[in-house]
């Protein structure tokens, strides 16, 4: 009986760093979907610097990812 208790605690642990690991991947597409996209007439005189400049695919494929994520952090509810 003891085996399966300590068997669902590393379980419980997966299960959290799971879910901080898509917290943070949300977070990163939810930045770069922010960033202004690169070649915006409005993006030359932006305070942001060049390297945080997104193309129209980089966008794409972040609002992609946090489509999969948010399913993956809200499916457990």
């Amino acid at each position: 009986m003891t085996l399966s208790v300590g068997s669902e605690r590393g379980t419980d642990r997966s299960q959290t760093s799971n879910m901080w690991a898509c917290l943070v991947v949300g977070l990163c597409c939810a930045f770069a979907l922010v960033c202004p996209t690169a070649g915006d007439a409005e993006s030359t005189s932006s305070a942001v610097p060049p390297i945080f400049h997104m193309s129209l695919q980089q966008k794409l494929v972040a609002s992609y990812i946090l489509g999969i994520v948010s399913v993956l952090i809200l499916r457990p509810m």
